[in-house]
């Protein structure tokens, strides 16, 4: 693996499938390979032997909770680590701010579109009722949970959802096809 700029990390094989990893909050990425104090970057091989072996670590300072919201983008042969990772602003049924401890909302693009993620953390499990509406940029949901992918254009091209009732993308609703 190779840092790829601040918060990103990657694999570089010309011929074979690569990883990105992109945190939603640009921090900085660090390869550690056979370090002894403290030790990191070890895999065992057996027999009570190690070896050295490349770990990615991303390191930040907080006061109360740190947030590692990362993306884990499996890439084709030859295909570019061209993604951004960024956060949405969310906002109540009342217009009031919702934090990232409450609702993780990200926006990935990539030459292929543009992903919106939402997670609603204040649910104590993953439940199949509708939960609390939220805006996420241009969408409207009650889900615990959605994924929505739209082409370049625009385009709604899937979408998927846990508990809700409600998904709309510029104030229109989003439905099967």
């Amino acid at each position: 693996p190779a840092v790829l700029g601040r918060g990103r990390v990657g694999t570089q094989e010309p011929k074979r499938p690569n990883i990105l990893l992109v945190q939603a909050d640009p921090i900085p990425a660090q390869i550690i390979t056979g370090q002894e104090d403290p030790p990191q970057g070890w895999h065992s091989t057996g027999q009570g032997k190690l070896a050295p072996a490349p770990t990615v670590t991303f390191e930040q300072t907080a006061k109360d909770t740190a947030r590692y919201d990362t993306l884990v983008l499996p890439l084709d042969i030859g295909q570019s680590p061209d993604a951004q990772v960024e956060r949405v602003a969310v906002t109540d049924a009342k217009g009031q701010a919702v934090g990232i401890g409450d609702v993780c909302a990200l926006r990935i693009t990539t030459p292929k579109g543009v992903d919106y993620y939402v997670n609603d953390l204040r649910w104590a499990a993953i439940a199949t009722a509708p939960g609390l509406v939220k805006q996420v940029g241009p969408l409207r949901t009650d889900a615990r949970a959605a994924v929505i992918r739209l082409s370049p254009d625009g385009a709604v091209r899937t979408f998927s959802t846990v508990g809700a009732s409600l998904l709309e993308l510029n104030g229109k609703a989003v439905r099967d096809r």
